[in-house]
């Protein structure tokens, strides 16, 4: 049923020019408890088909690692339920769903009596990264969306305005959070491969969800483009650093064959000169008359350079010739 999901060849929808800054970018995972994501939770046999066709369980693992791996913020937005919340007088068809499966529960707010492993806590395999130390955990929401506990101040104090959405449900929690964080000003990219939605006669959750998407997110990714895309500017998906691009050279210069012999006695006596004239002046730098007596000088430090221009005369040759052509 993959191809219901896919994006339309021809979109009339414009790209919105989203670009992701890590200096203000976070994850934020939406409800990664047992209850939606486990074989064993409360609503597997709704979710499930869905999680696994999309590999959600997977992916989501893969976006904590990446973003714990580049030291970025990572936040949680848990469901949880209290026994006052039971005492509702009324909710919608999904809250009443919830409420009689006990998705969520949890013996009260000041206890973990009974949490460990229970439908309301977190999936085994996250918990390395949710319970580091660094990780967000945001008061629980209760209905839906996050106008009920303090996920958008979390974000904002840790300087957060970009936020890579994903968790579940995906048009429930998902989408709540997705426009409510909108409405507060966030740019915000989903994960379309790390959530999942229920399969019922109703209808089927993620594709509703995902066409939402396309028309409310910043950016629709998948795992992998999503973590492509932390890696920085001027590297390698490996870590290392990329090589600059090789520098275009022009050719070097080429002097036709025929002038190779002109051009070895310009050199020899060029350099001959040179080094004669240095000889012949030093000694005389601070001599006022040293002038007048300069040629004598020059022709007796000529005739001293001869042993050195006869040692010098074959590099002199070798040079000359790697300058011509022909």
């Amino acid at each position: 049923m993959s191809h219901l999901y896919a994006d339309p060849a021809e979109p009339a929808l414009p790209a919105t020019g989203f670009k992701l800054d890590l200096s203000k970018a976070a994850l934020v995972v939406i409800d990664p408890q047992n209850d939606f994501l486990s074989p064993a939770g409360a609503s597997w046999a709704v979710f499930g088909e869905s999680i696994v066709e999309n590999n959600t369980v997977e992916n989501l693992e893969k976006l904590f690692k990446a973003f714990k791996a580049h030291d970025l913020p990572v936040a949680v937005s848990p469901h949880y339920y209290y026994p006052h919340d039971h005492d509702w007088h009324f909710g919608g068809p999904l809250e009443k769903v919830m409420h009689s499966i006990c998705m969520f529960d949890r013996k009260g707010p000041n206890t973990l009596e009974n949490f460990e492993g229970s439908g309301a806590d977190f999936l085994e395999i996250y918990k390395p990264y949710i319970l580091d130390g660094e990780t967000i955990i945001a008061s629980p929401h209760k209905v839906y969306g996050p106008e009920t506990n303090d996920l958008a101040l979390q974000l904002r104090k840790k300087g957060v305005s970009q936020i890579i959405l994903a968790g579940m449900a995906a048009n429930l929690c998902v989408e709540s959070h997705l426009r409510e964080l909108l409405e507060q000003g966030f740019e915000i990219v989903v994960v379309r491969d790390a959530t999942a939605g229920p399969r019922l006669p109703d209808g089927d959750g993620y594709l509703a969800a995902i066409i939402n998407y396309r028309f409310l997110a910043h950016g629709l990714w998948t795992t992998e483009e999503t973590i492509a895309q932390l890696q920085p500017a001027g590297s390698c998906p490996s870590g290392r650093a990329s090589r600059p691009p090789a520098l275009s050279r022009e050719p070097p210069m080429k002097i036709p064959a025929r002038y190779e012999h002109f051009v070895f006695g310009v050199v020899q006596s060029g350099l001959t000169c040179a080094v004669a004239a240095a000889i012949a002046t030093t000694p005389h730098a601070l001599d006022l008359a040293f002038a007048g007596r300069w040629l004598n000088a020059w022709a007796l430090s000529w005739v001293s350079m001869l042993p050195v221009v006869v040692l010098a005369a074959p590099m002199i040759r070798r040079v000359v010739r790697r300058m011509t052509v022909g």
